[in-house]
């Protein structure tokens, strides 16, 4: 048991930081002949940071005791708000960008460069803006229900996508795969084990190749191609009993005319507000883990991807993240629950730019 002094006064907030290297522990907070206890939940060996709010009460024997009690917070679990390096590493690339610019005299440069280090952690409300802006692009759910959409690209993959299904399996969650003509045609039944588990498909064009890149025609041809081949395993609006079909561009940049063919094509279009630049890493799955849980929010659509470059990567960050998240009280389901879920709150639609 570790004590400590308290030197606040009654009656004033203060975030205290406490590492506890087990699974429960108690700190005794002590201030004069004051003494008070306060069980932390389990904390996994992390930094927690707890809002607490002292008080003080006689205790009927003249002396004057201190009580420590939560405060609300804003976070998704009561458990505080784990510290995270990306914080730091985002905060220190940021600094480097500028004084890069600045020393080359290049004050334009760092401040696009601070502007661009800001837009790399994807904040909310900006992706609150850009769902209503485009609302033929999902971007994420307008909800208050903790809920979350995974999607995985470039699937299928022999090794690494039954790894990821195992995993799947193992927490109860469904995903949506997005899924390419070519990665198809070598793994075809890894497709069939994705819809007989529950789990949704949608088109990513035939190749690995930049949609916005490709002519009208070609574009049009490979989403109807791929559409052709899987269209026995699109999920059906249980309404009006028609497929649901989603796509996503290749490497995530569309434009006009892509959203217009994708639309006569009948498909929806989904990029997401969660990415954690898992293309970018190669064994980094504590630090990708670490990124989604810190920017976890109600609605979220989860963008991670199922490539040879990564290996087991994605598998790895889903068996750390999925357990936290149920632990949290999300649902992980798949695009075409959360767009089909009614819209609880529409406060952040209104005043998009409300942080």
């Amino acid at each position: 048991m570790e004590a400590l002094r308290l030197s606040s006064y009654p009656g004033k907030k203060l975030n205290l930081s406490v590492f506890a290297p087990v699974c429960e522990t108690e700190i005794k907070y002590s201030s004069g002949r004051a003494v008070a206890h306060h069980r932390l939940p389990a904390c996994k060996a992390m930094f927690i940071r707890y809002p607490l709010k002292i008080t003080e009460r006689g205790a009927g024997d003249g002396r004057r005791r201190v009580y420590l009690r939560m405060v609300s917070a804003k976070s998704d679990t009561s458990k505080g708000t784990v510290s995270n390096p990306v914080r730091a590493l985002s905060f220190i690339a940021a600094v480097s960008v500028v004084a890069y610019g600045f020393y080359y005299h290049q004050i334009l440069t760092s401040g696009l460069s601070v502007a661009t280090a800001y837009l790399l952690l994807q904040p909310t409300w900006i992706t609150r803006c850009l769902q209503k802006l485009i609302p033929k692009v999902l971007f994420l759910k307008p909800t208050e229900d903790k809920v979350v959409a995974l999607t995985i690209d470039d699937a299928p993959h022999q090794n690494i996508t039954s790894q990821i299904l195992d995993v799947l399996l193992e927490f109860d969650c469904k995903a949506t795969f997005f899924v390419i003509g070519e990665n198809l045609d070598n793994n075809p039944g890894l497709v069939d084990r994705m819809h007989n588990e529950g789990h949704e498909v949608g088109n990513h064009t035939m190749r690995d190749f930049p949609s916005w890149r490709l002519s009208h025609k070609e574009f049009g041809d490979e989403l109807r191609e791929l559409g052709r081949r899987i269209e026995q395993f699109f999920t059906k609006d249980p309404t009006t009993g028609k497929p649901i079909k989603w796509f996503r561009p290749g490497h995530g940049f569309f434009t006009k005319d892509m959203i217009a063919e994708a639309e006569a094509q009948e498909y929806r279009v989904a990029l997401g507000s969660l990415f954690p630049y898992d293309t970018l890493f190669k064994g980094q799955s504590w630090l990708l883990s670490k990124y989604l849980l810190w920017r976890i929010h109600p609605g979220a659509v989860i963008v991670l991807h199922d490539r040879e470059p990564q290996k087991d990567q994605t598998a790895k960050v889903l068996r750390k993240v999925l357990p936290e998240l149920k632990d949290r009280g999300y649902a992980v389901v798949t695009l075409s629950d959360l767009y089909l879920r009614p819209s609880v709150s529409k406060r952040a639609l209104v005043n998009c730019c409300n942080i």
